[in-house]
């Protein structure tokens, strides 16, 4: 089973204005909403590891989303470091 079928029964919410990620989901024939606009501020500390810090910037956007989540939502974050 391909993972597009996979997801149907589920609601992916995707957390991110990136046209990129958007692309890449369509590519893939994975159907998500779009996540309105929310606040999070992207903060981390100077030291963290550059290896860390996309995962560490997921989690933060993914506890600052501020709707709350149904049992088959998926909510969908993610960072790049460059």
């Amino acid at each position: 089973m391909l993972l597009h079928d996979k997801l149907k029964s589920f609601r992916l919410i995707l957390a991110s204005q990136s046209p990129r990620r958007r692309q890449l989901l369509s590519d893939a024939g994975i159907e998500y909403e779009l996540a309105p606009r929310f606040e999070c501020d992207e903060l981390f500390s100077e030291d963290m590891p550059a290896e860390q810090v996309a995962e560490y910037l997921s989690a933060l956007k993914s506890e600052a989303y501020p709707q709350p989540l149904a049992e088959r939502d998926i909510l969908l974050t993610a960072d790049t470091v460059v």
